[in-house]
């Protein structure tokens, strides 16, 4: 089948009550306007967790489709982002330390799938400890269903004043979390 835009206009796909679910622009250019997409920050400032801690992503820059539930507390499914559709999942962690030495784990379904051992230290102009970013990514495959989110597997002893994770400041400029369906 060849399709034709005399117009050179979107080629535009919907369902059954017009939501456009595909678009391919004239120049081959492929969207998805409906692509599962969170990107969550923290309104956390300098943070000390305990072992089991879930990251507290808590600030919705963007949530498309409403996977990501940034609701605080005990739940199990407080701070995670439940996958829509099969799939592979880009999450990518976003990270700022002050003296931080400890394991965190990437959970999916409440199991450790990916394991961050932080050790060594920044240090300033003092030798002091300072504030470090960081950046992780994985791509993840996933089912209906399945549960992300980060967690604190184990805290060892920082150093320097203060064993600090996060620095919720400016919400997604220095510590977020995304997640994204490849496909």
């Amino acid at each position: 089948v060849i399709f034709y835009d005399f117009d050179n206009d979107f080629l535009k796909f919907s369902t059954n009550n017009d939501a456009e679910a595909l678009r391919i622009s004239s120049s081959g250019e492929v969207t998805k306007p409906l692509q599962p997409l969170a990107i969550i920050g923290t309104t956390i400032n300098n943070w000390v967790p305990s072992s089991g801690d879930v990251m507290p992503f808590d600030h919705v820059d963007t949530n498309r489709g409403n996977h990501y539930n940034a609701t605080s507390g005990l739940a199990a499914t407080h701070y995670t982002f439940t996958c829509p559709v099969a799939g592979d999942y880009m999450v990518i962690l976003r990270l700022s330390r002050k003296g931080f030495c400890g394991d965190l784990e990437l959970a999916k379904n409440n199991s450790q799938y990916a394991k961050l051992e932080l050790r060594e230290t920044g240090r300033n102009n003092s030798s002091a400890a300072d504030w470090q970013a960081w950046c992780y990514d994985f791509i993840i495959p996933c089912d209906v269903n399945d549960t992300l989110k980060w967690k604190v597997a184990s805290v060892l002893t920082g150093t320097g004043s203060g064993n600090y994770l996060l620095d919720g400041s400016n919400h997604i400029y220095y510590d977020s979390v995304t997640y994204y369906l490849l496909g």
